[in-house]
């Protein structure tokens, strides 16, 4: 009975953390806050400065790694997905075309988006990518002026239901 109750225990913990698709960690030590998510076979660290009386996250930098054996090596972000990452990538882009659209045809878009060369097509390498346990965020910058720095960016959000078939 005990080996009985111990197999299902065993079995429902796999189940359980099966549905799991992404484990996040976060450790935060005195103005630095590091974030590891761990998806399959793929861990992202994201480490951002503190700043400010709230303790906003900036300047974050992230680091990819693929499990290859027992160990974790680096790997560029494109690595991360499967080969259907050109068709995630027009997904990606068709949102920072309509974002870009939208700013800048606002009244201060105009004047942050006048000298600006045309949007040309992102590739992951020009991406900023993070995880959640529930989405994956890419974020685009358009290299604007600091006087322009509220329109500077955008954010691309995909659930992990939607993502999951471009990991790998």
């Amino acid at each position: 009975m005990k080996n009985l109750l111990t197999l299902l225990f065993i079995t429902f913990s796999i189940n359980v953390f099966s549905q799991t698709k992404v484990v996040c960690t976060e450790v935060k030590k005195d103005t630095v806050l590091t974030k590891t998510c761990v998806y399959k076979n793929t861990k992202i660290v994201e480490t951002c400065d503190l700043v400010g009386k709230d303790a906003e996250p900036t300047g974050c930098s992230s680091a990819f790694f693929m499990k290859k054996g027992r160990k974790y090596v680096t790997v560029d972000n494109c690595e991360i997905f499967n080969e259907k990452q050109d068709s995630l990538l027009i997904l990606i882009n068709n949102q920072i075309k309509e974002v870009y659209k939208d700013k800048s045809t606002t009244k201060g878009g105009k004047i942050c988006f006048a000298n600006h060369p045309p949007l040309k097509p992102y590739g992951m390498k020009n991406l900023e990518i993070s995880f959640s346990e529930d989405k994956v965020i890419f974020k685009a910058y358009f290299d604007l002026s600091e006087s322009c720095k509220a329109m500077n960016t955008v954010e691309v959000v995909i659930s992990m239901n939607d993502i999951e078939k471009y990991l790998k």
